[in-house]
């Protein structure tokens, strides 16, 4: 009594959040179309028969009202998308209740329940379809113990026709359904070759970047023979590199001068200066100074600072050079 759903995210029972609301959504306006098409379809046969009116009730209730009343209860659930699969079963229970009512009328009774087992089998695949399945059988069984059993397969011209558009909405659905899966799929595929793409970019760069440290390291201690007190910094001043020199200057070891900043094993009153020709060299203007490393012991000493650029496509840092005056 309703067009086929679109697809879920995802089969998992328990979605909840953005995603089972979405999934809700998504249902909402179908489920006002078929279950209206569908109630002219029943509608078509319980007019040619003596129908009680707490059965037309019903049939409003179940054709008009019930979408309303199952969007809102599956939005207000902890759990929308496990409230809306029992909706899409009290669905079903439905579709099997009218098929005895309807005395098997054949045209009838196959659009209504054809249309709601595909539902089924497209939003849960075949675990759901079997549980519908299970749900238009109680409801037949609960029709047949309230109203009786009556056999009357032959469909009218009126019963055909009311039948009609749940025919033709029925494929379209399918089609335009089946076209957003293609679209969605698309985009999809594209956003992960963008994604791949933007991550092997990535993976590309931090070998460069690791590459370079390792020449600069290198190249550091092949030009100063581990004979002068040199450091590899960045723009603020972080170690990322030093020569053995360094180490045995400050009397510090590799852990504590690994990641610290350049400043810390420097007197404070040559902090600010050195901070200052820092951001100089970084934009490519430097001059030698004069700082006070602090030593082991307590001990200061000065020394002719030297700033240089080491600079790559993808990477810059300071090659920091102490020189005892």
């Amino acid at each position: 009594m309703r067009t086929v759903r679109n697809v879920p995210d995802g089969p998992s029972p328990d979605k909840a959040g953005p995603q089972g609301l979405s999934f809700v959504k998504r249902i909402y306006v179908p489920r006002i179309v078929g279950l209206g098409l569908g109630f002219f379809c029943v509608a078509s046969v319980l007019f040619a028969q003596e129908t009680p009116a707490l059965l037309w009730l019903v049939l409003v209730f179940n054709g008009f009202v019930w979408p309303h009343v199952a969007y809102r209860i599956a939005k207000s659930s902890r759990n929308p998308y496990g409230a809306e699969i029992r909706n899409l079963l009290i669905d079903s229970l439905f579709g099997g209740l009218w098929v005895p009512v309807m005395s098997f009328n054949l045209l009838p009774s196959v659009v209504v329940i054809f249309m709601l087992s595909t539902d089924n089998i497209a939003v849960g695949g075949i675990r759901l379809f079997l549980k519908g399945a299970a749900a238009h059988l109680m409801g037949a069984a609960l029709a047949v113990l309230l109203f009786g059993l009556n056999i009357r397969p032959e469909s009218s011209m009126v019963n055909i026709v009311a039948s009609l558009p749940m025919l033709a909405v029925y494929p379209l659905s399918i089609g335009m359904i089946t076209y957003r899966l293609a679209t969605k799929l698309s985009q999809q595929r594209k956003e992960l070759a963008k994604t791949n793409s933007r991550l092997k970019d990535a993976n590309e760069r931090l070998t460069a970047a690791y590459e370079w440290m390792r020449n600069s390291r290198d190249r550091l201690m092949k030009d100063h023979h581990q004979e002068d007190i040199a450091f590899v910094v960045d723009q603020a001043g972080k170690v990322e590199g030093f020569t053995e020199r360094a180490l045995e200057s400050i009397g510090r070891s590799r852990a504590a001068v690994t990641g610290a900043n350049i400043m810390e094993f420097m007197v404070d009153a040559s902090r600010e200066e050195f901070k200052a020709e820092l951001r100089n060299a970084w934009m490519g203007m430097s001059r030698n100074f004069i700082v006070v490393l602090l030593q082991p012991h307590d001990a200061r000493e000065s020394y002719e600072v030297k700033l240089m650029r080491l600079t790559s496509e993808s990477r810059r840092a300071l090659l920091v050079v102490f020189r005892s005056l």
